[in-house]
């Protein structure tokens, strides 16, 4: 192990905080770095430390970068972040060189444990073509550990194991969890052990196991993702980040799932127990959190860093660095006292454990002892509670009725068929509207029984409706007028070409994950339930669709390419032939965009183009005699509601209201809208304006409804 010797200040990292540093290299030869605080974002340190210098840093753990050299890509040292420790590595054979010779984002690393004092320490590479698995171990005193090992998982051995389908698959995301190093399969997210035994040729003593665990649920309709495992507290966590957009860097969905050991399911958290995780390309780090930061991922894009809140299932992004100095480079988390922190986690987490035990024994002893008791007299209640209310003459129910507030008057609507029997619809009773004719509907990331459902007049409040069962962790594909379609998994592109209560309604959904082989599955309405049929379609344009509904208009589905060009699904009478065609006009209004929705307006189909992080938005009608997009600078008493599984229109009823654009995203309490006449956001609750997105909060897992309450 080198030591080094006392440096300026300038060549060492910043002093340690609660949580990681977000590091930006910068200038030619990425020669400097800035440090940027997550807890205060004006907080920055310019450094220029040498070991990150000119150099790809390939893994974070236990406080250790494995580092390899611009100039020299096979010889890898670990540098400790604290110490300024070196260790180098064994040098790679020829052979070794080789099949390292492809593509970063194909090859995974890891650490068994920190090399300090730690003979089996070892540094891990998981390759993909052929796919292989090199390891070494610097401390180890014996020759043949003393170097690297390269051990082929064949195609033989993947059939004979039964772990791989495919022999072009491979493993990736290697983790070690209570002593026991986890991998995932690239292509189908099954989860696997490794056990490599110490003798001379572990090639030969290689177990691959797969667990009894089903593979994650996919969420999103995006072929690019990127899957993270990460212990915490000897936990597993599965995190998928789904990509789109026309640059692949607009966020469809982020999905956050633990491992239950006992049932062996991945399952949704619901919550991270307190804690903060911290992912990028080399890190996957946890710590405990305050306030705010609780049960939250954080990961950078670019400039950005995105928040993901566990709980609602917000998605916000924040600048950590406003100026940063150019050229620079994607950042990456440091994190100088990673251990120290994952034991203060796990002790708190034993205390958590002891008053959860204490709990469950004295919540088992009154049951014991009163069991019967207790059920009797709340089987009473309920019954007496269900008689009081639904005895009562109707003219004091009446009376009850008229004292409830404007969303307490909703609940009780919800609540059940009785009480929507004894109540009148509120549009119908009001002379001045005081409600938008689209609601937001959403479920919390952690609570997906329950759906939330928010008017943007009145952003403040919102009432709670249970979902059936059947709907549970179910999420909105689309919507049209005041039903509201079950939700899925959300693997496709969905529209209704009419109510779905009529009978002549067709939905389709598109799905598009290979260029040349789109798949559309078509309901067609038989009595009470749909026949789908699906229909294979050869697409010689490669049109790339957007994460955006489908609109049905003039007598066919539009679909909305991610370049912005326009997609026509026509269907025969008897729904046996589908005509698909890419326009060749309209051509897209917007040569580069972040977000782009498609809707119908006043009987016009009109498009919506933001772009990146709300910089800037346009609207445009489509002229049905040019086929050309036209500016749109005013939408009159018009209003627009975006979101990726919904978009709707409406006329004002409420002022102030009208010429403005609706997104699924919150400052404070209230929906965020775009103003057509100040060119700026805003909400009812504020007289301020905001310049774009940063520092809001998306709902992810949202969409706009027309009730009928």
């Amino acid at each position: 192990m080198e030591k080094v010797s006392k440096r300026k200040s300038h060549q060492c990292i910043p002093p340690p905080e609660p949580f990681p540093w977000l590091v930006f290299p910068y200038s030619k030869r990425e020669k400097k770095q800035v440090f940027c605080s997550v807890l205060k974002p004006n907080k920055t340190y310019h450094k220029s430390i040498p070991e990150l210098q000119d150099t790809i840093v390939h893994v974070q753990c236990y406080g250790w970068l494995l580092l390899s050299h611009k100039t020299a890509l096979y010889n890898f040292t670990l540098w400790n972040l604290l110490t300024s420790e070196s260790i180098q590595l064994p040098a790679l054979e020829k052979s070794q060189k080789t099949i390292l010779d492809q593509d970063e984002q194909y090859i995974s690393y890891t650490l068994s444990s920190s090399p300090v004092n730690c003979e089996n320490c070892t540094v891990l590479l998981f390759v993909s073509d052929p796919p292989s698995i090199l390891f070494c171990r610097p401390n180890s005193i014996e020759n043949h550990h003393n170097r690297w090992t390269e051990i082929r998982y064949n195609s033989n051995l993947i059939r004979e194991k039964g772990v791989l389908e495919d022999e072009n698959d491979f493993l990736c995301n290697p983790i070690f969890c209570n002593g026991t190093l986890y991998a995932m399969i690239f292509q189908t997210r099954e989860l696997v052990t490794i056990n490599y035994l110490d003798k001379e040729k572990p090639e030969e003593d290689l177990l691959i196991e797969s667990l009894p665990c089903k593979r994650p649920q996919r969420l999103g309709n995006t072929i690019l993702a990127q899957n993270y495992l990460i212990e915490s507290c000897g936990q597993l966590y599965y995190i998928c980040i789904r990509l789109g957009g026309i640059s692949d860097e607009e966020i469809i969905a982020v999905q956050i799932l633990k491992l239950d050991w006992d049932r062996m399911v991945w399952e949704k958290p619901d919550s991270l127990m307190g804690q903060a995780f911290f992912i990028d390309r080399i890190s996957r780090i946890a710590l405990p959190a305050i306030d705010q930061y609780r049960d939250c991922i954080y990961f950078p894009m670019k400039k950005d860093v995105y928040e993901f809140n566990v709980i609602d299932g917000c998605l916000s992004v924040t600048l950590p660095c406003k100026n940063l100095p150019t050229p620079w480079q994607s950042p990456i988390w440091l994190m100088t006292d990673n251990t120290l922190s994952s034991n203060h986690m796990a002790m708190n987490k034993e205390e958590q454990g002891e008053d959860i035990v204490i709990e469950e024994s004295i919540e088992v002893h009154v049951k014991e002892e009163n069991n019967s008791t207790l059920k009797g007299s709340l089987e009473n209640i309920e019954t007496a509670v269900r008689i009081h209310l639904f005895d009562l003459p109707s003219h004091v129910l009446k009376l009850i009725i008229d004292c409830l507030s404007l969303f307490d008057y909703l609940n009780f609507r919800a609540a059940s068929w009785h009480c929507r029997s004894i109540t009148t619809p509120i549009l119908s009773n009001l002379k001045t509207p005081l409600l938008s004719p689209c609601w937001l509907m959403f479920s919390e990331y952690s609570n997906m029984g329950v759906h939330n459902f928010i008017d943007p007049a009145h952003g403040g409040s919102r009432f709670l409706m249970t979902v059936p069962a059947p709907l549970v962790d179910t999420r909105i594909c689309h919507s049209k007028k005041s039903p509201v379609p079950p939700g899925c998994a959300c693997e496709f592109s969905t529209g209704f070409s009419s109510l779905p209560t009529s009978s002549k309604c067709v939905v389709v959904a598109m799905s598009w994950y290979y260029p040349l082989a789109v798949t559309v599955y078509i309901g067609i309405p038989g009595g009470q339930e749909y026949k789908i049929e699906s229909r294979e379609i050869d697409d010689e344009q490669e049109f790339r669709l957007h994460h955006c509904s489908p609109v049905f208009h003039n007598g066919a589905f539009n679909f909305l390419g991610q370049d912005g060009d326009l997609g026509v699904l026509r269907l025969d009478e008897d729904m046996t032939v589908c005509q698909w065609g890419v326009l060749d006009k309209p051509e897209s209004p917007c040569t580069f965009f972040h977000e782009a929705f498609l809707l119908e307006c006043n009987g016009k189909l009109v498009s919506v183009f933001v772009g990146h992080m709300g910089k800037w938005v346009k609207v445009f009608r489509l002229n049905d005699d040019t086929m050309n997009w036209e500016r749109v600078e005013s939408l009159g008493n018009y209003m627009l509601f975006v979101s990726k599984s919904s978009c709707l229109s409406a006329e004002a009823r409420i002022k102030g209201m009208e010429n403005k654009i609706y997104f699924p995203r919150f400052c404070g309490n209230s929906i965020l809208h775009y103003s057509l006449e100040t060119r700026k956001f805003h909400t009812f609750d504020r007289e301020d304006s905001l310049e774009n997105f940063y520092n809001t909060r998306e709902q992810l897992l949202a969409g706009w409804i027309e009730p009928n309450w």
